[in-house]
């Protein structure tokens, strides 16, 4: 009798967890999550509007060399965004391979961070909210009321249709004079490094609002540093 009852309670016990699992919210979506191939990088054509001003950089994001730490593997990740002219800002972390994943925000876990503003040297930052907050805003991706639609979304490029996960919610940061809040939509593709296809992000403050919008353009697996110093 005792034996059935303990069996009974286990399987209530189980059944219970796996509806609570069922149940979980989904967790923080950050723009690079996934680890690519050494090497791999993709290209985004972004467009900015604030202020009645459009602006359209692009910004590009590559693996551009491995490092053991401790015995522990690490990848040096590069970010840059460009105009017409050159490359306006560079940064450059090292982060350990176990921090990337779905769901998990590597940036976050980077033992090194670096950034180049225009011809300026390269210098060593705490987080990309030191010298960009609106960026590292978006780069965290949703945090809140974090939800995967039902129904895909179609990424037209040049090399054909992706048909991707659908991810959208909610995040802010907190300026100190302001508080700014972001709605975040995310096209996520297991091709494409990093994961991320597209994605639009509306920001809004008090006295402001601003939509970024990233277009997939190009993506390969022969990237090169842009700060061959830094190793």
């Amino acid at each position: 009798m005792l034996r059935s009852l303990i069996a009974v309670s286990l399987l209530c016990v189980f059944a219970h967890t796996m509806v609570a699992d069922e149940r979980a919210e989904p967790g923080p979506q950050p723009l690079l999550q996934r680890l690519p191939k050494e090497g791999a990088w993709v290209e985004y054509f972004v467009t900015i509007r604030a202020r009645g001003d459009e602006t359209q950089p692009r910004w590009k994001a590559a693996s551009v060399g491995r490092k053991d730490v401790d015995g522990e593997p690490h990848r040096w990740l590069e970010l840059s965004a460009r105009n017409d002219e050159s490359v306006y800002v560079v940064y450059k972390g090292l982060i350990p391979e176990s921090a990337f994943g779905p769901g998990r925000d590597p940036l976050a876990k980077a033992r090194e961070l670096w950034v180049r503003q225009g011809d300026g040297n390269p210098r060593r930052i705490r987080g990309v909210e030191e010298t960009d907050p609106y960026m590292a805003l978006i780069l965290r991706g949703p945090v809140n009321s974090v939800e995967k639609q039902a129904e895909s979304a179609t990424v037209r490029w040049q090399r054909g249709n992706l048909e991707c996960e659908v991810w959208v919610g909610r995040n802010e940061i907190d300026l100190g004079l302001a508080k700014v809040k972001s709605s975040q939509r995310l096209l996520q593709h297991e091709s494409v490094p990093f994961g991320i296809a597209g994605a639009v992000v509306e920001l809004e403050s008090a006295t402001e609002k601003a939509k970024v919008e990233f277009s997939l353009t190009d993506m390969g697996a022969d990237a090169k540093t842009l700060l061959p110093g830094i190793r």
